[in-house]
């Protein structure tokens, strides 16, 4: 039992240590800083000045602060996402290559976490200029996994995206930078090399480096000693104002300033780095160890309740000690000792179920991500924790009443009526009650979350997943330019929609629940410039595109064949853009740019699609823009068509080969980097919310069982303490079913006294959990009285074979029973 409880506590603070607790594998991580805990792979394009809380930045103002800053030893910068590099063997281009995870960053990244190379040597700013000769490193794991653990290969050129490359170092084993992601970089490279990477999706990457408006980078720095983050907050946001004004210079205006002012960046401690996965997992993983912590207080009860039944049976052995001498601290003393060894032992045990169980949990967590969740003195030091708690918890109440002992009563013959057992039981009844509510709270918990996942599978996501498979492709490993995609677009979704079985097909930048962004700002014809209108989501898009997703155009009309880089520029926008910036009249043919002031021609709308649920399956849908990608391969704004999605008459995944022939036989050298469907991408969208409800509900019908072993435990020692006392009614005339009622009634008196315990707790605890619920509230009627139903009903099946045992006492017998 213990084992169980310690066991689960663990396992679960295993991974709280490695997502939420661990440091970087670097050089003195406290004295880092982040700039923005932002850890979503964003990038924006804006004009203007911007406002609030800055989260993503541009090359210009990084080395604007790296060069300012007083109370840095170093400010290095990274860009926020990972880019897909084609990596070949030098001199032949022509020949396979290997799909790797790029990172760029400073040349001074490294020297700032203060990491050394494994082989060969890091950047220095040197390799960070325009024109210096191209350099990377390679992480360990590609090193060994990849290219063979060679280490001649340190000074030798590769090819990435066409562009030689000198490898120059390998970075250290468990080194992944700092953001923990599913998929580590692979090769870093310097920030200087983004415009000269020959194959580099982004029409823009020739002005990232100086366009202030290009928020791409996020920043890190290493505080000096004796510098504190407030003081260095206050020089940053110095820094941010000034460049802001010095940018605008003459033109300055008021409303300009009063932008300027509501300007900010907010530092954090930096030593744990970036986590998409600590930003989505912290609550429910500080929840889930708040549930652990309950199911480990049900096992203490539980072997509480087993110790005082011992301390019973040994009463007369505690006063024959007494009497010989032995003082009442010597008993608790010798009591707590027994507690202990059953603890360390439940600990031992415990520890190596924490070790299975957290790998378990990193699988449901995050099955990718770079979690080390091996033991370490943290994770030592909790678990001796847990167990010393559980030897006083379990130990504590026997130990106490064992030394209370009434000397004269308990030598005595006939001491099993004595009042000292009384008080015992008594307090094994509480010990239960306290059980049964501390179960029904894991129960109601549990029984929320299970609703919630429910309301969230079953919602209307404004889209249909069914039928539609998902083929992600990358153009640029098999060599192809920007201007050659369309016609290879073209050529894929005409050669797929032939397929047998298929239905429609199209493409796209990505689809629903892909997790990818991109913000837009705008502006609309005829309305005054703002700096505030941004539309966070853009998709580019081909024909058919809304048909093949399942969505619905409720104004206007979808993107069409026709919409080519030759025709007026078109867009569609969803309901939720309609509402925001255009709720007066017929949003069709209204037009927009991008920029804080509008800039013909725009883009004309042409159709409204009905609200959907694009980014999560929990959040309303915002403002929404869609676009012909046949019209944005002119370069008009950043945009990469990736996908082919395509809708089937009956299982997508029968026709898997078939698209895979179809694609290869257009390019046998386009590479498919990923077959999935629609259907799955919303379910795996799903997986927190399924992660937490099933541990939850695990870890509830484990603290159910341990509370209805507890009350059967109970019932059990009291049918056999009343044995004689049952043997008289029942000399006296009592039916069986007398005696069945007598015990199971005093099981289900202390199981409904559990049960609405619990449920007061409930109703002042469960609002812990409204972030995690949805289309549920955290006082739900319906899961109160089912799961308390559902409680009584397992505590009646705990109580009721202690009671059968009772109808059965010999009535004879049990008179003479002592």
């Amino acid at each position: 039992t213990l084992a169980l409880g310690i066991g689960a506590n663990t396992a679960i603070f295993s991974v709280v240590n490695a997502l939420m607790l661990r440091n970087l594998p670097v050089r003195n991580p406290g004295r880092l800083v982040l700039f923005s805990d932002n850890p979503g792979e964003t990038m924006g394009m804006g004009t203007g000045i911007p406002s609030g809380r800055q989260r993503t930045f541009s090359y210009p103002f990084y080395e604007d602060v790296r060069d300012h800053s007083q109370f840095f030893q170093g400010i290095c910068a990274f860009q926020t996402s990972e880019d897909t590099l084609a990596v070949r063997a030098a001199n032949a281009a022509g020949g396979s290559a290997q799909v790797a995870q790029g990172k760029m960053v400073s040349g001074n990244f490294f020297s700032v976490l203060g990491v050394k190379a494994a082989l060969g040597r890091t950047f220095t700013p040197q390799d960070d200029q325009p024109g210096a000769a191209p350099v990377a490193m390679v992480s360990f794991n590609f090193w060994q996994n990849k290219l063979g653990g060679d280490p001649a290969l340190v000074g030798r050129t590769v090819d990435i995206d066409s562009l030689p490359v000198t490898l120059v170092g390998v970075t250290p084993r468990g080194f992944f930078g700092v953001r923990m992601s599913a998929d580590p970089p692979d090769f870093w490279m310097p920030l200087s090399l983004r415009p000269r990477l020959p194959l580099t999706v982004m029409p823009q990457a020739k002005s990232l480096l100086t366009d202030p408006n290009a928020f791409w980078l996020n920043l890190m720095g290493r505080l000096r000693p004796g510098a504190g983050l407030a003081a260095a907050g206050a020089e940053i946001n110095g820094e941010l104002r000034q460049y802001l004004t010095g940018r605008l210079g003459s033109r300055i205006t008021a409303s300009d300033r009063q932008q300027i002012q509501h300007s900010y960046i907010n530092l954090v401690p930096g030593g744990r780095g970036l986590s998409e996965l600590r930003y989505h997992y912290s609550t429910p993983l500080r929840i889930l160890l708040a549930i652990v912590g309950l199911v480990l207080l049900i096992a203490c009860a539980n072997v509480a309740n087993l110790m005082l039944a011992r301390a019973t049976a040994r009463r007369r052995e505690m006063a024959v000690r007494l009497a010989m001498g032995a003082t009442r601290r010597r008993l608790i003393r010798q009591v707590l000792v027994e507690s202990a060894l059953l603890a360390l032992a439940g600990g031992a045990a415990g520890a190596l179920l924490a070790f299975w169980g957290a790998g378990i949990l990193v699988a449901q967590v995050a099955a990718k991500a770079p979690l080390n969740t091996k033991p370490d003195l943290a994770v030592l030091g909790f678990t001796v924790g847990v167990s010393l708690l559980a030897v006083i918890f379990s130990g504590l109440a026997p130990a106490l009443r064992s030394a209370r002992v009434e000397l004269v009563p308990a030598l005595k013959e006939g001491s099993s009526s004595a009042e000292g057992k009384r008080k015992l039981f008594e307090l094994g009844k509480g010990l239960v009650v306290f059980q049964i509510a501390a179960s029904l709270l894991l129960l109601i918990g549990a029984g929320l979350l299970v609703h919630s996942l429910v309301a969230l599978e079953n919602q209307d996501l404004g889209f249909n997943p069914q039928h539609v498979l998902l083929v992600h492709l990358d153009p640029e490993i098999a060599g192809y330019r920007s201007k050659e995609l369309p016609a290879l677009y073209r050529q894929l979704v005409d050669r797929v929609r032939a397929l047998p079985g298929v239905r429609s097909a199209s493409i796209g930048m990505q689809s629903p629940m892909s997790g990818g962004e991109a913000a837009f700002d705008i502006s609309l014809e005829g309305q005054p410039p703002s700096h505030r209108r941004q539309v966070p989501q853009v998709v580019a898009v081909g024909p058919d595109y809304f048909e093949t997703e399942g969505m619905h155009i409720i104004e206007g009309r979808a993107i069409s064949a026709q919409d080519t880089a030759t025709s007026t520029p078109v867009a569609v926008v969803n309901q939720a853009f309609v509402h925001k910036f255009l709720p007066r009249g017929n949003p069709i043919g209204h037009r927009f740019s991008s920029g804080d002031a509008f800039k013909p021609p725009g883009f004309q709308i042409v159709g409204v699609l009905e609200d959907v649920r694009y980014s999560s399956t929990r959040e309303p849908a915002g403002p929404m823009v869609f676009f012909s990608a046949f019209q944005l391969q002119a370069g008009s704004i950043l945009a990469y068509v990736n996908e082919i999605e395509v809708r089937t008459a009956g299982d997508p995944a029968r026709i898997t080969g078939e698209v895979r022939g179809a694609i290869h036989d257009i390019d046998s050298n386009l590479p498919i980097t990923d077959i999935t469907t629609l259907a799955t991408q919303v379910d795996d969208s799903l997986g927190q919310q399924r992660a937490v409800s099933g541990l939850t509900g695990f870890f509830g019908i484990l603290g159910l069982l341990l509370a209805c072993v507890g009350l059967y435990g109970i019932m059990a020692y009291s049918v056999a303490r009343k044995t004689h006392d049952i043997g008289i009614r029942m000399a006296l005339g009592a039916e069986r079913r007398d005696v069945l009622r007598l015990v199971i009634g005093q099981g289900l008196k202390l199981a409904l006294i559990g049960v609405a315990i619990g449920i007061a707790g409930a109703l002042g605890l469960t609002r812990f959990l409204s972030s995690l619920l949805y289309g549920v509230k955290p006082t739900d009627p319906i899961t109160f009285v089912a799961v308390s139903l559902i409680l009584i009903a397992v505590a009646l099946a705990a109580c009721y074979i202690p009671a059968r045992r009772a109808t059965k006492v010999d009535p004879m017998e049990a008179l003479r029973y002592e």
